[in-house]
């Protein structure tokens, strides 16, 4: 049975502000006025705002489509709080210069410890 993210965005507002002590809003990915990403299913970014479906009907009981939101809800947020919107491919290779000395070394084939 479908479910209409307007009914939701409240409590997924309230939901997003318990698990990250901040405050969002809750849009349909048909407000996004920013740059779309190159991957059809990465996140729409904006500081403030978690992005989601209009409306969802995967599932026939609306409460596992409701859960579907939260679960959609929390892959966004988890995008800000362990910093994937941040990384810098230049600080990451600067923080793995030792990396990179290992990678020159020569290593004999071995067989599988599986």
């Amino acid at each position: 049975m479908l479910v209409e993210l307007v009914d939701l965005a409240p409590s997924l507002a309230l939901f997003a502000r318990g698990i990250t002590g901040r405050d969002y809003e809750v849009k349909s990915t048909d407000e996004f006025t920013g740059k779309v990403p190159q991957t059809s299913n990465g996140p729409l970014h904006h500081a403030r705002a978690v992005y989601l479906p209009p409306s969802y009907a995967a599932f026939t009981d609306p409460s596992h489509n409701r859960g579907a939101f939260r679960v959609m809800a929390l892959h966004q947020l988890g995008y800000r709080e362990f910093g994937t919107f941040s990384f810098d491919m230049a600080v990451a290779a600067q923080s793995l210069t030792g990396l990179f000395e290992h990678a020159e070394r020569q290593f004999e084939p071995r067989a599988s410890e599986l």
